[in-house]
């Protein structure tokens, strides 16, 4: 008997605990949002110093970007992956280096 109520008893319980918690938000999607931050130079990166805004995907602000990793958002020439130009003295892949040959 007790080996049946551990078997059958206990799934069941729980089970039956699952639906009336998970059951009624079944189906319901929640809208998703995403940050997004202002690429002031439209090199498609923005400054993670922004503070972003939030909305849809398919509602993307005119101007602004996913992608916070730019570390001079009033250079163009400077995004991360941007060709690094040597002995400038500028870090033009937001990479926290400078080329010097």
């Amino acid at each position: 008997m007790k080996k049946r109520l551990l078997n059958i008893g206990i799934p069941l319980t729980l089970l039956i605990i699952a639906i009336f918690i998970i059951g009624p938000s079944c189906g319901m999607i929640p809208p998703l949002t995403y940050s997004w931050y202002l690429d002031s130079d439209q090199d498609g990166f923005g400054a993670w110093t922004d503070t972003p805004i939030e909305a849809a995907l398919s509602d993307q602000p005119q101007g602004y970007v996913q992608d916070s990793t730019d570390c001079d958002d009033t250079n163009p020439n400077i995004y991360p992956g941007a060709p690094e130009v040597p002995d400038n003295t500028i870090d033009e892949d937001c990479n926290g280096k400078i080329a010097i040959t």
